[in-house]
């Protein structure tokens, strides 16, 4: 059978339409192949209860071929194993030895203060930290960079706190504090989703940058590359008001 004049000309059109959908495929091979493997992310202790849940579940049903590992380490140990190779990206506040490392900041958080409901603070909206100074606290302890935060905000107005009770966790201290223990000074990502009575520190406020950090010049990893933006994506849509 002999093709027709036109049969030819179509023929040409079939074969290169053909070669652009065999040339799309690779591509898209090429492309699905990198969205696999494993992503380390270590994340602090804040970011890792109340805000990686829903990225990782996000990120999850978007591409299930990549696997997650993820940590909740203290700021120390994301710059290191960030360093040495041990995790892909962290989610931490400004690196205290940036060699090495770069940081993109996601949001600016608060710390309020957190009662029971019998404490003597609980009808108040402000308080200064020269006041809190009067009151026994629950505080993580000093290897975590929270405590450094709060003692220095307290050294600002030269006074010290009155540690009543150290925890290494979050959840410990506004459970204490809840439960009508000592209050506690925590970041208001901690206490967004729950009935906790808090009131807003100032004289001076306490803030964090949380950031985005990872290694320089790493090799862009496509799936390193999606986590990012989803990341990003949450922290505007949680905190369109504390943005860089």
């Amino acid at each position: 059978m002999q093709l027709s004049q036109a049969g030819e000309s179509f023929r040409g059109y079939a074969r290169r339409i053909l070669a652009t959908l065999d040339e799309a495929q690779v591509e898209l091979q090429e492309y699905d192949a990198m969205l696999r493997g494993m992503l380390r992310v270590g994340a602090v202790q804040t970011v890792s209860t109340y805000l990686l849940p829903q990225i990782a579940a996000s990120f999850g049903r978007s591409y299930p071929r990549v696997g997650l590992r993820l940590e909740t380490l203290a700021a120390g140990q994301i710059e290191e194993g960030l360093s040495t190779g041990a995790l892909d990206l962290g989610l931490s506040f400004v690196p205290t030895n940036a060699s090495g490392l770069s940081s993109e900041m996601l949001f600016e958080e608060q710390f309020v203060l957190v009662v029971g409901p019998d404490h003597p603070l609980a009808a108040r909206k402000r308080v200064r930290v020269v006041d809190l100074a009067e009151y026994d606290l629950c505080l993580l302890s000093r290897q975590f960079c929270t405590r450094a935060l709060i003692e220095a905000a307290f050294a600002q107005v030269a006074v010290k706190p009155l540690v009543a009770i150290e925890t290494t966790t979050i959840e410990s201290c506004l459970s204490i504090a809840s439960a009508g223990g000592p209050a506690t000074i925590a970041p208001e990502l901690a206490t967004k989703n729950q009935c906790y009575i808090t009131c807003r520190i100032e004289r001076p406020g306490i803030y964090r940058a949380i950031c985005l950090l990872e290694r320089d010049h790493q090799h862009p990893l496509r799936s390193s590359q999606a986590f990012k933006e989803s990341i990003r994506r949450l922290s505007k849509r949680r905190f369109p008001e504390n943005q860089p």
